[in-house]
């Protein structure tokens, strides 16, 4: 069954906060997150310039800093977060 969640109140602001932040905490360039989350080097630049995007891409996005938030780290409170996947191990 597929994970579904609804995007109440997520935009654009909330992936650059998650964005923003997870950068900061793991050492990385808004750009390299770009590329880890949504396969875009420009994908933050490009919402800070005010490009719109699709509810299908930010569920994308989110689901994919939910799977990769490190647990150091608390999420947002005022974002909803979809439930991580659970990663596969090699055998």
């Amino acid at each position: 069954m597929r994970n579904i969640f609804h995007f109440r109140g997520m935009n654009s602001t909330s992936l650059l906060r998650l964005g923003r932040l997870y950068a900061r905490v793991n050492g990385l360039a808004l750009s390299t997150v770009g590329r880890q989350v949504a396969n875009h080097g420009r994908f933050f630049g490009r919402l800070e310039a005010g490009h719109t995007i699709t509810e299908a891409r930010i569920a994308r996005v989110t689901q994919a800093f939910s799977d990769r938030w490190p647990s150091r780290l608390a999420w947002p409170p005022d974002i909803p977060r979809p439930q991580p996947r659970s990663r596969r191990t090699s055998k």
